[in-house]
């Protein structure tokens, strides 16, 4: 029999997780210098287009330099995670919500840092587990539980949200936790080469070539060795 791993995780069982939160400040500085039309909207159809956007930092193989320059505290803090595979700010319109769905790897967990979060019915699914994110606090989750977000308020919702890998003690198997971490690392970048592509047309609106224009150019560090 499988074992069953915890919908939510304690983020105290997470030793850096008291960074993030010392750190919020900082963060929702940088932030704010984050202008609106640098987020981009999450592709595929769990939202209504332009009300869950995005605004990446890095995801697998990829740094997005003009990003990172905006967002420096933001980034470091990110990448001293251990395992960390992607960081983004994750913003969620009023009245927004995003339909129940599942991730596609058991080796990696989500976090989700609290920064803009309004009064009132703004909460997360998880299983059969709440998540009412509450202003600075940190939070640990397994998205390959079925989820959803919503956002029925009047302000907007903003997160920053890190991907890691799975700790050795919640893994499931030892070559299952490999094999998901090749498969989980394509597939993340897959999904932001799909944002990119997506957002083509809203590039050409700011006077851009390329959609990575909106955020900054996307080097991946790797491509000479291809």
């Amino acid at each position: 029999m499988a074992h069953k791993t915890p919908e939510v995780y304690d983020p105290s069982d997470f030793q850096w997780a008291n960074a993030f939160e010392a750190a919020v400040p900082e963060i929702r500085k940088e932030l704010q210098a984050v202008t609106e039309e640098r987020f981009l909207p999450y592709p595929g159809e769990l939202a209504p287009r332009a009300r869950w956007n995005v605004y990446p930092l890095f995801y697998p193989g990829t740094t997005v330099e003009k990003a990172t320059q905006t967002c420096p505290v933001t980034t470091s803090l990110a990448r001293t995670v251990p395992g960390v595979q992607m960081a983004a700010f994750s913003w969620l319109k009023p009245g927004t919500h995003i339909a129940p769905h599942k991730g596609f790897a058991k080796s990696l967990l989500r976090s989700h840092l609290a920064l803009e979060i309004p009064k009132g019915d703004v909460a997360l699914r998880v299983g059969s587990s709440f998540i009412r994110w509450e202003q600075g606090s940190f939070y640990v989750f397994d998205d390959t539980y079925e989820h959803e977000a919503w956002n029925n308020t009047e302000e907007e919702r903003v997160i920053l949200m890190v991907d890691f890998l799975r700790p050795w003690r919640w893994r499931t198997s030892t070559l299952g936790h490999f094999n998901q971490r090749y498969f989980k690392r394509n597939k993340v970048k897959e999904i932001y080469q799909e944002l990119f592509e997506a957002n083509q047309k809203e590039a050409e609106k700011y006077g851009v070539t390329d959609a990575r224009d909106l955020i900054g150019n996307g080097r991946d560090p790797y491509e000479s060795q291809r």
